[in-house]
Parts: structure tokens; sequence; C-alpha cells
């Protein structure tokens, strides 16, 4: 918070320095105490102006004006698929990756090494199944719906309870970089407590969200 202006902590420090030079104790004690707390003050951010507030925007990220958008906020069951046109182009620039030399002896402390990336990549080409991929998945149900103006994608996944079963929601969000598939393990924790050591009090109803421009929700197109 900018409450004393950078010059008057200049001038402040003028005044101390006179006195310690009319040679008088007391003085020289006014002088260390208060040279002190000025620099413990100026250290700690108390003459730093506040930065500026972010603007929070119109709340509206699609492409068309907000005023003559078609607007459907329903909620659609969504399936994920990888079409083979969609397998195959991805072959095709994994088989026309062009490798790097990595420097020697750093490990990944410089990003990706060029050996392990042709292991990736081989992988990809010859051991990786899409379809097996898209089963795992769609093994839970997956939703999108449109939030000021943009499709988010969502997971929804609601246990089996018996009548009169309390249940909990849980939102659970992924932070960058990563995805909603980072909690498939801990889904069937939440959702199925009594197989996984836990009691029927701990039965949660899970909603796992793409934030936006990740997984298979859509980018934001303003700032």
């Amino acid at each position: 918070m900018n409450i004393l202006p950078h010059s008057v902590y200049t001038k402040s420090l003028m005044v101390l320095k006179e006195a310690m030079q009319a040679n008088c104790r007391t003085c020289r004690s006014i002088y260390d105490h208060g040279s002190a707390i000025l620099l413990g003050l100026y250290l700690t951010g108390f003459f730093t102006p506040a930065p500026p507030s972010l603007d929070p925007g119109t709340g509206w990220w699609a492409k068309e004006d907000q005023a003559t958008a078609k607007k459907d906020t329903s909620i659609r069951e969504f399936k994920i698929t990888f079409s083979q046109k969609d397998q195959d182009d991805l072959k095709r620039r994994l088989q026309n990756t062009r490798y790097f030399e990595s420097l020697e002896g750093t490990n990944w402390n410089y990003g990706v090494r060029a050996d392990s990336m042709k292991v990736i990549v081989n992988h990809w080409l010859t051991n990786y199944s899409w379809p097996k991929q898209e089963k795992v998945l769609n093994q839970f149900n997956h939703f999108k719906t449109n939030i000021e103006g943009i499709d988010i994608h969502f997971l929804h996944v609601k246990p089996k309870v018996k009548p009169g079963q309390k249940v909990k929601q849980i939102l659970m969000v992924h932070g960058w970089p990563g995805s909603f598939y980072e909690f498939y393990k801990v889904i069937p924790m939440l959702t199925d407590p009594t197989n996984h050591g836990g009691t029927e009090d701990d039965v949660f109803e899970v909603i796992c969200p793409s934030l936006p421009g990740y997984g298979f929700s859509e980018e934001a197109h303003k700032p």
C-alpha cells in the first residue's frame, strides 16, 4: 500500500542525518532507531505502490458478441472418440519427428531428452492402443455445457447408494499442466468407498471439469 511517497522517505533520512551531524548523543540514538524503522518499512514494501487491479472483463469469453450469440446452456452427453483420420494424422506427424541433440550429463534439467523422446514416439507408433484408451476414458460419464460463451467439458460421476444414504458433493479441478485424467484412480475410492477400505459415510458425488483450453474444453477467445 502506498501510504507515504518515496520523497517523504528520502527527506526523513536527510533530517535524521542532519541530526546526527549535530554531534548529539540523543540525536544519534534517534537517527539509529529512525533509520532502522524506515529501512524496515522500505523492505516490507510500505512505500511500494499497490499493483493495479486486474480487469475482470465482462465474463463473456466467446468469439460472438454476447448480445447476439445463441445461448445454449443445456447439459449434453459427450463421448471421447479418436477417429481413424486423426490417428493416421498423428502417426504421420510422429514418423516425421525431427529429433534434437541433448546436452551431455544434464538428465532432464533442460527439458525432455532426445533419447527419452525417441522411446515415447516409438511407443505411440507401435504399442499404443487408441481403442483401449477410449474405453478407459469413457468408463465415467462425460458431459459438456456452455458457460459464459464457451463449451466446458466435465465428468459427473454419481455413486450407487441405498435409500436415505447421505451423499456429499465434491468438485475436483486439475492444475497446470494437467487434466481431468489425474483423478481417474481416486474417483472409484470416492464413489464406491466400501470397496476401497472406506465406509458408507465416505461416499461422494464427483464433478471434474476441464479448465478452459484444456482437454476437451473450449479455450477462451478474449483476455
